[in-house]
């Protein structure tokens, strides 16, 4: 079928990837909704969250703490806890001391975001609130 969820999960669709100008979705009275639509919902204004903290964040800004510091002696770099502007969020970033960072010539130092699904098979207050579901 069309439209799997780049998760890969098994009953995951997303429409909105292909149709980027969609702006809402719209739910019918008498019509069942479907589990896409309400993903759909949330991507799209996910996007548009995105589109406005873009206009004044770019990603990589540090938002609070997240300092560089830099010791040439013991080739160390120091990054301190702090938040940082990452695809339309502001994320924690911990603590890190990078070692044998060469003191010569350019060296870029960044955040990684990795995604991870979590199912109810991993956490199981994921499961339905309702009695039977």
């Amino acid at each position: 079928m069309a439209y799997e969820h780049k998760s890969g999960l098994s009953g995951a669709y997303d429409r909105s990837v292909a149709f980027p100008q969609w702006d809402s979705v719209l739910n019918r009275a008498g019509r069942l909704g479907q589990a896409a639509e309400l993903f759909e919902a949330q991507q799209i204004l996910q996007r548009k969250i995105r589109s406005i903290g873009n206009l004044v964040a770019r990603d990589g800004d540090r938002v609070e703490g997240a300092d560089i510091i830099i010791d040439p002696e013991t080739e160390t770099v120091t990054l301190t806890v702090g938040r940082l502007y990452i695809n339309g969020r502001v994320l924690d970033a911990p603590a890190a001391l990078l070692t044998d960072v060469p003191m010569v010539g350019a060296v870029h130092i960044g955040v990684r975001l990795v995604e991870t699904y979590v199912t109810e098979l991993e956490e199981p207050a994921l499961y339905g609130l309702a009695p039977g579901a």
